[in-house]
């Protein structure tokens, strides 16, 4: 008979441990929840940046100019190309065309890529009088131009084929990268002293 009680007495003060166990668990489960949920948000990725501005059609950026040398590339949010504001305030584009180096400047004043003559013998682009059947406006007046397509414009991961283009009768400065160019682009803006591509 003792023994039987001794076993009862055992048994009801397992399940009495056993109940106040029970109501210390959930406060433990709730507080380890707690603990996961606030690790993950510390270390969770921050929400992607929202795209902002779209292609700004043939309006004039204020204070463009750029030396193109800075790529900025998000994978994780979009694909950009960043131009360091340069001389003058203008912006610069240096890019292999065809596989030949050539800095551009930008301009969203020109309808297309303008090239000078000399740009196209390095292009190794044989034209002859009859190609020049386009007319620009110019500073100095009316010029020729002469329409071609550039097989390849690529500058860092941005890279169009088949870019449209005009070689101009006489020397130019420095090609002009024109709309032709920038309206292929997904957008392009002015963000503090660098201009934007978004391809």
């Amino acid at each position: 008979m003792r023994s039987i009680l001794f076993m009862c007495a055992i048994l009801l003060a397992g399940v009495m441990l056993l109940l106040e166990r029970m109501q210390d668990l959930p406060g433990a489960v709730a507080e380890g929840y707690g603990g996961t949920q606030q690790s993950t948000q510390q270390s969770g990725n921050p929400p992607a940046a929202p795209e902002t501005g779209d292609r700004q059609g043939g309006a004039e950026l204020q204070n463009v100019a750029v030396e193109r040398q800075d790529t900025s590339f998000d994978d994780n949010t979009r694909r950009e190309l960043a131009l360091p504001r340069g001389p003058g305030g203008h912006y610069y584009l240096t890019a292999k065309v065809n596989g030949v180096d050539m800095t551009f400047l930008v301009d969203t004043g020109a309808t297309d890529v303008a090239l000078g003559a000399e740009h196209a013998k390095q292009l190794r682009l044989h034209l002859q009088d009859k190609d020049y059947t386009k007319r620009y406006h110019t500073a100095n007046g009316i010029v020729r131009g002469a329409p071609v397509a550039l097989r390849r414009v690529q500058a860092g991961r941005l890279r169009l084929d088949n870019v449209e283009a005009s070689v101009l009768e006489g020397p130019l400065d420095m090609p002009l990268l024109g709309m032709s160019f920038l309206n292929r682009l997904k957008g392009y803006e002015v963000r503090g002293d660098q201009l934007v591509l978004r391809f």
